[in-house]
């Protein structure tokens, strides 16, 4: 019997495995010399550049300055804060949108089962149009065609009611803070919470001890919102100012701090920690907001010959009188003031009918078909006084008003300033005036656990 040969071995040259294998390994191989190579060039570079290759960088000042601060932040803190405060915010956008992509999904869903036609129709539209298109584009559309433009400015924002605004920078509306006291609250949020679940699971108990049907939810509420209440009137009980806490305000900046004064020099050092939403009045005994009138296109519209303040209510002062700077000037050229809103907003017209009441076109000049645009106008107030919660890094801000220029016969021996200009020509020289010291009275008022801000807009 003949035994069976023995298969020819292969040699590894000609193995196709062996090939493969090798070809991988010295594809990899010159993968990572490619990467080598182009890392060294990389540091070589940074080093010629004398930029740190690593993490070092992080703890160096960022110099970034970023609106929406979920945690204190100033422009001298390290970027590795900077990066902290972006992470913050995708998160929280991340959650909001979550949470509203979620209450919309479940909205339009129920829509789009309805027996009603007009119902249904709606979802199917909104659900197959919004599908079809790609979310980028939406973005683009939103911000681009309808946010952007619609809206109008900062300085001439919509008043909503409950006292919102409505601007192109967003939607301000009036909000609750925690105060310095919102810690005293804390103990009996936590209180009212536990009380709440075990009331919650004797009402379930009950029932179905009971062996019948009632709601649940009423029981566990009443208990949190009673225990909460009295929590919150407890710790609003003995709500003085903290001995420590004070404020740094310039009234002609319209900018203070709120902070805690370790020291008890009445100067904010590095060290002293800023108060957030600290609950504070500000008051002007007399002051001036100056500004000039603008042609200006919003809205997708041609606003002319319109002035704007910052936003001054009625009740935030005992007077307020808004007049040319050049009254002469203004008398002969006709023109009159016609308020949007008393006293910040509204426009330079000419009345040129002689009826005393603003007609569409008065705003312009006949001539030359523009809006009356640089004529200068003051606002003159007395008695200004406002409540201003602090933000979160403690800063209050308020318009940057000037002293109060009075016609004074001392006035008239002083040197004579550098005329302005306006559209009337040179204005007269402040020298005509004499200017009282401007003087600002800061007060940090009390405050229970929550603190309601109001909005308004120091700019204009």
């Amino acid at each position: 019997m003949t035994s069976p040969t023995a298969p020819e071995r292969i040699p590894f040259w000609r193995n196709v495995k062996t090939i493969g294998a090798v070809v991988q390994v010295v594809f990899v191989l010159v993968l990572v010399a490619g990467a080598g190579v182009l890392v060294s060039n990389v540091l070589t570079a940074l080093r010629t550049a004398n930029l740190p290759a690593d993490f070092s960088w992080m703890g160096s000042r960022a110099g970034i300055p970023i609106a929406e601060t979920p945690i204190p932040y100033a422009v001298s803190d390290p970027y590795w804060r900077a990066l902290l405060i972006g992470f913050l915010n995708t998160l929280r956008v991340a959650l909001i949108g979550v949470v509203l992509a979620s209450l919309i999904g479940v909205l339009a869903g129920v829509m789009r089962l309805a027996s009603n036609w007009l119902v249904r129709t709606i979802a199917s539209v909104y659900i197959e149009l919004l599908r079809n298109i790609p979310l980028a584009v939406q973005i683009v559309f939103w911000y681009s065609a309808v946010l952007l433009p619609i809206p109008p400015r900062l300085n001439n924002p919509v008043e909503l009611p409950g006292g919102a605004l409505l601007s192109n920078v967003g939607l301000a509306f009036p909000f609750l803070y925690p105060s310095y006291r919102f810690g005293a609250w804390v103990p009996w949020l936590v209180a009212a919470f536990v009380l709440a679940v075990v009331v919650g699971v004797w009402r379930d108990r009950t029932l179905k001890r009971a062996d019948r049907v009632g709601r649940v939810w009423p029981f566990p509420l009443v208990a949190f919102v009673a225990v909460a209440a009295i929590g919150y009137g407890a710790a609003s009980l003995g709500t003085a100012v903290p001995d420590d806490f004070t404020m740094e305000f310039n009234v002609e900046r319209g900018r203070g701090t709120v902070f805690r004064d370790l020291d008890g020099d009445g100067v904010r050092g590095p060290d002293e920690p800023v108060a957030p939403y600290a609950s504070t009045i500000v008051r002007v005994e007399a002051a001036q907001l100056t500004t000039t009138t603008q042609n200006l296109v919003e809205s997708r519209r041609n606003v002319d010959a319109t002035f704007r303040f910052p936003l001054i209510r009625e009740s935030d002062v005992d007077s307020v009188e808004v007049a040319f700077v050049d009254e002469a000037a203004a008398e002969a050229a006709g023109f009159r003031l016609h308020f949007f809103a008393f006293p910040s907003r509204g426009l330079v017209y000419a009345d040129r009918d002689g009826d005393g009441v603003f007609t569409e076109g008065e705003q312009r000049d006949a001539a030359t078909g523009l809006g009356f645009n640089g004529v200068d106008l003051v606002m003159q107030i007395e008695g200004y006084e406002r409540p201003i919660v602090a933000d979160r890094d403690g800063q209050v801000r308020t318009p940057t008003f000037a002293a109060l220029a009075r016609p004074d016969a001392a006035a008239e021996e002083a040197p004579a300033a550098a005329p302005s200009f306006s559209v009337f020509g040179a204005v007269p020289a402040a020298a005509d005036a004499a200017a009282e010291a401007l003087a600002a009275d800061v007060e940090l008022r009390p405050a229970g656990p929550l603190v309601l801000s109001r909005v308004h807009v120091p700019v204009g």
